[in-house]
C-alpha cells in the first residue's frame, strides 16, 4: 500500500485479457479512459481492430462506440490509420495547422458527457474527418456533430473535443476567411448537424495587452447559465504562452510567464514555461508550469486556480529532484508531471520517483485535497490489486467524477482500465 497507509478501493473495467468486441483477439493496448459518474469510454486495440468502447458502471459488457471496421457516413468509410499506424484515425491529423493545435496530442481524447460518447474521428484515405456523438441510450450508429463536408472546416483542422452542459466544444481552423480559427461549440444532442458556434475568435480576439492569439489548446469549459465559461492555453505573437479565459472586455489572463506565485515565478524563459493541456472541474483549473527559482534553476509543478477573477494560483506540488515524495516512499524524478485531473474537490496528477535517489524509475498517483491542503501518495508501486502490484498509470483529463477517478493502470503484466475512489484522502 502507499506509505500513507490509506488505500484507494479499485472496481476493474476491462483488462488485456479481455477479447475485443467482434475480433476474436484480446486488447492489447489501453489508452486513459473518460468518465461521467455513469459511463467509462476508452480508446483499445490489438494489431488488427482499433476503436473507441464503452462500459456502463455495473454492467460487464462492452459497447462499441467506433472501431476501423464500421462505417460512417461522413467518412465515406470507417475511421482509417494512416500508413499502417494505429491511433492516426482518432487523432487529429499532426499536418493540420491548428490540429491537434498546440497539445500534439498522440493518443486519443474521446470524452463522455451524460451518457453521450463524443470522439474525433477521421478516414485519411478520402481525407475526410469530424466530431461524432453516441447516446448510448438511444443509439446504435453515432451521428455527426461537425464534419469537414459541411464546408466550415478543412479536414483534420479539429482540437479534441470537450463537453459541458450538453454541448461540445472544440478549437478548430476555418475552410475559409469568413470562418476564423477559434475556440466552437455545437450541441451534444438534436436529430441534425447545427452550425457551430464561435466562442473564441483568433482573428479579433486579443490579449490583455493588446497582442494577437496565433495559436491555440484543446479548450477545456466550466459549466454555467447561460453561457459556459472557456479556458484555452494560447501562444501570442510574441512567442508567450499563458492560459487564458473570457472577460467581460475580452481575453483575460489565468496564468502566465513571469507571474508569481508565492516564493515562485512562472518561468518565462523555458521552452514551455505553461503546458498546453489544462483541466477545468468544479471551481478550479489545474496546469502543469515550469516555475523559477532563480536564474539557473527551475522546478516543474502543478498550479491550481480558481475557476473566476481573480484566479489567485497556488502550487500545490513542486518536483525538486530527489525531494521526497509525499509519504516519503520515494524520491522525485524531477521529469515533471502528467496532465492533472479535478473534480472540484480534488485534483490527482501522475508523476514519476524513485524508490532509492537516482534508483529505477516508477510511476505513482498524487492526490491533492483543496478543503483540506493536503498533498498525498494514493497509488504507487507498493499498491496491490488482487495481490498484483501496480506498475504504470496514466490519466484522462476528464475522467473524475465526486471523488471517483477512471485511469489506466498496468497491474502485474495486465494492462487494464479500472476505477478508483480516492473520496478518503
Amino acid at each position: 500500500m502507499p506509505t500513507t497507509g490509506t488505500v484507494p478501493t479499485f472496481q476493474k473495467i476491462v483488462d488485456t485479457t479481455a477479447l475485443l468486441p467482434n475480433s476474436g483477439a484480446k486488447f492489447e493496448t489501453f489508452y486513459p479512459p473518460s468518465f461521467d459518474g455513469e459511463y467509462v469510454v476508452f480508446h483499445g486495440c490489438n494489431q488488427t481492430y482499433e476503436g473507441i468502447y464503452c462500459s456502463e458502471i455495473g454492467n460487464p459488457s462492452l459497447q462499441i462506440v467506433s472501431d476501423n471496421h464500421t462505417s460512417i457516413s461522413d467518412l465515406n468509410g470507417p475511421p482509417t490509420t494512416n500508413q499502417g499506424l494505429m491511433l492516426d484515425a482518432y487523432v487529429s491529423y499532426p499536418g493540420g495547422r491548428l490540429a491537434p493545435c498546440m497539445s500534439q496530442l498522440k493518443t486519443p481524447r474521446p470524452v463522455i458527457l451524460g451518457g453521450t460518447a463524443v470522439f474525433f474521428a477521421a478516414n485519411w484515405m478520402t481525407y475526410r474527418a469530424g466530431i461524432f456523438a453516441l447516446d448510448l441510450k438511444k443509439s446504435t450508429a453515432p451521428r455527426t456533430l461537425i464534419s469537414c463536408s459541411d464546408g466550415y472546416f478543412k479536414g483534420g483542422d479539429f482540437g479534441q473535443p470537450s463537453g459541458a452542459m450538453g454541448g461540445v466544444y472544440f478549437s478548430a481552423v476555418g475552410a475559409r476567411r469568413s470562418i476564423p480559427a477559434g475556440v466552437y461549440t455545437v450541441p451534444a444532442s438534436g436529430a441534425v448537424s447545427a452550425e457551430p458556434k464561435l466562442l473564441l475568435n483568433m482573428q479579433t480576439d486579443t490579449t490583455p495587452d493588446q497582442r494577437k492569439i496565433v495559436s491555440i489548446g484543446n479548450a477545456q469549459i466550466r459549466p454555467l447559465l447561460p453561457t459556459s465559461q472557456v479556458f484555452v492555453f494560447g501562444v501570442d505573437d510574441r512567442g508567450e504562452d499563458a492560459i487564458y479565459t473570457q472577460g467581460a472586455r475580452g481575453l483575460q489572463y489565468v496564468l502566465k510567464p513571469g507571474q508569481v506565485i508565492g516564493d515562485y515565478s512562472v518561468a518565462s524563459d523555458a521552452q514551455y514555461p505553461i503546458y498546453n493541456e489544462l483541466c477545468v472541474g468544479g471551481a478550479l483549473v489545474a496546469s502543469q508550469v515550469t516555475l523559477g527559482r532563480g536564474k539557473d534553476s527551475s522546478d516543474y509543478a502543478i498550479v491550481v486556480c480558481s475557476a473566476a477573477p481573480p484566479f489567485t494560483p497556488q502550487v500545490i506540488c513542486a518536483a525538486q529532484w530527489n525531494q521526497k515524495i509525499p509519504g516519503g516512499g520515494g524520491y522525485f524524478s524531477g521529469m515533471g508531471f502528467g496532465t492533472p485531473v479535478t473534480d472540484g474537490k480534488y485534483v490527482a496528477f501522475v508523476t514519476t520517483y524513485s524508490v532509492q535517489e537516482a534508483g529505477t524509475l516508477l510511476t505513482c498517483l498524487l492526490v491533492w485535497n483543496s478543503q483540506t491542503g493536503v498533498l498525498s501518495t494514493a497509488i504507487d508501486a507498493n499498491t496491490l490489486i488482487d495481490g498484483q502490484p501496480v506498475n504504470y498509470i496514466l490519466t484522462h483529463n476528464s475522467s473524475f467524477v465526486d471523488g471517483k477517478l477512471a485511469l489506466m493502470l498496468k497491474v502485474g503484466s495486465a494492462t487494464g482500465i479500472y476505477i478508483a475512489d480516492l473520496s478518503m484522502f
